[in-house]
């Protein structure tokens, strides 16, 4: 979209009326394929930003031919003095009555007060003499005035009203819910300060040499992504049936929308993003599903690594995404240097029920089958004793050397079930794994394995668990066939 480099070109990139100008160019490119999406208000970070507001449209600038201005140039007003008014009223009613007719010929005309335009107003302003008779020269100005203020008022509040009604527009598909937040109902966009472009080098980038100017060639510390000027966002769904059969379409829609019609600088190891899966269930989580997912999770975390880009499982660069494995407070906890700091999270061999969930442990967990660490591990996964537990020994700190956020991020809570979903907790798990991209194809195909996982875990019977947990329990990347042999879906999904 060269012309919206064009456009921009005389705009800080940090400033909150380029970040909204690009993103809700964002929002009317997927609204112009009928995709349902909706400007929304930012967080703090932006709206605390003086020189914009949430709801400027690029098609909205003075730049742009806009459909509204051909039209209202035609635009005839009428009013004649009434003789018994008094002059201050007689300006008052003309402007009224001018604004009235000037609103009616945009319904009549089949076009929105909302998209008319400051400098389309302006220019009427200076016509509305013109329309007036029985006023003097000064009246008529005043009458002018007068219109253009209140004129100025009625678009801006038609906006809002605009902004109003489509932020009450929701998607066909999405699966609605109680304490389901409103930004969930539909497609949104929204600028994300983790994306940054600024550290990525010349280096960085695989050109044809063609494609390198003398300058460049001669230039190589030189900062690329500074050519361009960049919109760091984040796109969020919403709310989705896996199984509906037009999910994986919209989905597509949705890439397509943004990779034909804007420049993406693609990800990469310089410029970290991540996308996320969060999956939740009708009927809740139960305890021993929980336990489940979390057993196959440790048990295939390294061979899931392997599936994604490498900078996607490189904690000491990417406290983003760390591992389960070794940075949450029960992995922490095996460390001897640890052991009285994170005791909490270490099993009770005198607990109440320690025996019977030992037993049901060992149906599930062959000891031979699963390398001593993560064996370790799942020993303690397998006693704890309710949802809110398990799911603490599952989290890390956001401090620190072992601070940060983890690959999956479990949004449960509750007892032997998870408690009713909440804005607090959703009763989801996040799958963070993945590095941030508009490949549908690579997006569909992780969807899958994530949620065969989930049903895997829910579903399965205690031998069938136990021998999927013989087949990928030996440490180390588990072969693509291995894994999909063991949880019963295609090998294709783990190319």
């Amino acid at each position: 979209m060269r012309w919206l480099s064009d456009v921009l070109v005389g705009y800080d990139e940090d400033s909150t009326a380029f970040k909204y100008l690009v993103r809700n160019e964002i929002i009317d490119q997927l609204r112009a394929r009928d995709i349902k999406a909706i400007r929304t208000s930012e967080r703090a970070s932006i709206r605390t930003r003086p020189g914009g507001k949430w709801g400027d449209r690029l098609a909205d600038l003075e730049a742009f031919d806009n459909e509204n201005d051909a039209i209202l140039d035609a635009w005839i007003g009428s009013y004649a003095r009434d003789q018994s008014l008094s002059q201050e009223d007689n300006i008052g009613a003309a402007a009224d009555i001018l604004q009235e007719q000037f609103i009616n010929y945009h319904t009549d005309n089949g076009i929105h007060p909302h998209r008319t335009r400051p400098g389309t107003l302006d220019k009427t302003r200076h016509r509305i003499p013109d329309f007036l008779v029985g006023f003097s020269d000064a009246e008529g100005a005043a009458v002018a005035e007068k219109w253009r203020q209140e004129m100025g008022k009625e678009i801006e509040q038609q906006k809002e009203d605009e902004l109003k009604r489509e932020g009450r527009e929701t998607d066909p598909n999405c699966v609605k819910f109680d304490h389901g937040k409103p930004i969930y109902r539909t497609w949104t966009c929204e600028s994300d300060s983790t994306v940054n472009v600024r550290n990525v080098k010349l280096s960085d980038y695989r050109l044809p040499a063609e494609y390198i100017s003398d300058y460049l060639a001669d230039q190589q510390d030189i900062e690329l992504p500074n050519l361009y000027k960049w919109f760091s966002a984040e796109i969020r769904s919403p709310i989705l049936d896996y199984d509906h059969v037009k999910t994986f379409p919209s989905i597509t829609e949705v890439c397509a929308a943004l990779q034909d019609t804007l420049r993406i600088h693609k990800p990469m190891s310089a410029v970290g993003s991540g996308l996320h899966i969060h999956i939740g269930q009708e009927a809740g989580w139960s305890l021993l599903t929980l336990k489940r997912f979390v057993t196959l999770w440790l048990l295939l975390e390294a061979s899931f690594e392997h599936l994604h880009r490498i900078d996607r499982s490189q904690p000491a660069t990417n406290t983003y995404c760390r591992p389960l494995r070794i940075y949450s407070y029960l992995a922490q906890s095996m460390e001897e240097e640890n052991i009285d700091a994170y005791a909490q999270y270490q099993s009770t061999p005198n607990s109440q029920g320690y025996r019977e969930r030992k037993d049901v442990f060992s149906r599930h967990v062959p000891e031979r089958s699963v390398v001593a660490d993560i064996f370790n591990l799942l020993q303690c996964v397998w006693h704890y004793e309710n949802i809110s537990h398990l799911v603490d020994a599952m989290g890390m700190s956001e401090v620190g050397d072992k601070g940060g956020s983890s690959c999956v991020r479990f949004r449960l809570n509750g007892d032997e079930t998870t408690d009713r979903a909440s804005a607090s907790w959703t009763q989801t798990i996040e799958f963070g794994l993945m590095q941030g991209t508009l490949d549908a194809n690579h997006i569909q195909r992780w969807m899958r394995i994530c949620h065969r996982l989930v049903v895997f875990s829910r579903d399965t019977t205690p031998a069938a668990f136990t021998t999927a947990v013989q087949a990928i329990g030996g440490g180390g990347a588990t072969s693509p066939n291995d894994v999909a042999r063991a949880l019963g879906f295609d090998t294709a999904d783990l190319q």
